[in-house]
């Protein structure tokens, strides 16, 4: 069964930091394009059910941001739309490969 909830922010433009590390039932992660303007910190670490995460153009615009996904073992994609994330200085995704024999 899935649920989509729509959330509707009053002033995107102040938000900063986009954790999702807070949000430990989430499986899917969209953020439309040309929003979020003014965020420089992107993250989602240690997040056991995440599965996709998919950035719109022209999103996550801060400057001298980072971009950092650890630790997700259900991830199986990652989309970035052209000129997302361009003034970022930090790019990391990493993940520990669970091999089975």
């Amino acid at each position: 069964m899935s649920i989509a909830r729509d959330v509707q922010l009053t002033d995107a433009n102040s938000i900063t930091s986009i954790d999702l590390s807070h949000f430990p039932s989430l499986r899917s992660f969209t953020c439309l394009s040309f929003s979020f303007p003014n965020v420089s910190s992107f993250k989602c670490e240690n997040h056991s059910s995440i599965q996709s995460i998919q950035i719109g153009k022209s999103s996550l615009c801060g400057k001298e941001g980072e971009f950092i996904i650890t630790n997700c073992p259900a991830l199986n994609e990652v989309v970035i739309g052209s000129k997302s994330c361009v003034m970022f200085t930090s790019f990391r995704l990493e993940s520990e490969c669970v091999c089975h024999a």
